[in-house]
């Protein structure tokens, strides 16, 4: 009997988690989607993506519920070269034509209570049309129906499929480091 209760008890707060969750829209303008790669080997290339959407799902009473979507353009990098932006758009780079959109979609949470206490956003990210299974630490403060998400962590192009051909892969390093700074209002 009292098992039937402990589980009772256990879907009736799951449901009243799910209850509380608020929807947090996304303001791109206020965000900061950050990337760089390191270019022969010894500068380094950084650029944005400036354009997109999103939407979060978040309770501060229940904050391992946290879900996101984000969509990026690609057709928005911003490295601060024209010529480079353009080439990065072309198809013999991201292909922004064919690949349009970088899609981030949290599937769940994970806290790593052993080591640090963090907790990290399970979830699927697609760019060049392949999408992969990530974990992405999350640092997450919420006050006055603000809501902002920081997470810094690496990719690799070869993980995604993304081939520049023999000469530019061995220019354009493999290892593209990621800065997300979210910014997302409360919904009324």
């Amino acid at each position: 009997m009292r098992f039937i209760l402990v589980l009772i008890a256990f879907f009736a707060l799951s449901g009243n988690a799910k209850a509380q969750l608020s929807t947090y829209v996304v303001a791109i303008d206020s965000s900061a989607f950050q990337f760089e790669v390191e270019h022969f080997g010894i500068a380094t290339v950084n650029g944005v993506l400036s354009t997109g959407s999103g939407e979060v799902q978040y309770s501060p009473s229940f904050p391992d519920s946290i879900s996101a979507q984000i969509v990026l353009d690609v057709s928005s990098v911003d490295t601060n070269n024209r010529l480079r932006d353009r080439e990065l758009k072309s198809e013999d780079f991201l292909d922004a034509g064919r690949y349009p959109l970088v899609q981030f979609s949290s599937t769940g949470t994970v806290e790593d209570k052993v080591e640090t206490s963090q907790v990290f956003a399970q979830g699927e990210m697609t760019i060049y049309g392949e999408t992969r299974q990530l974990q992405l630490p999350l640092d997450v403060q919420e006050g006055d129906g603000v809501l902002i998400i920081r997470s810094a962590f690496s990719i690799r192009r070869q993980d995604f499929d993304i081939d520049f051909g023999i000469l530019m892969n061995s220019l354009v390093s493999d290892e593209i480091k990621i800065n997300v700074e979210l910014v997302a209002y409360r919904e009324n």
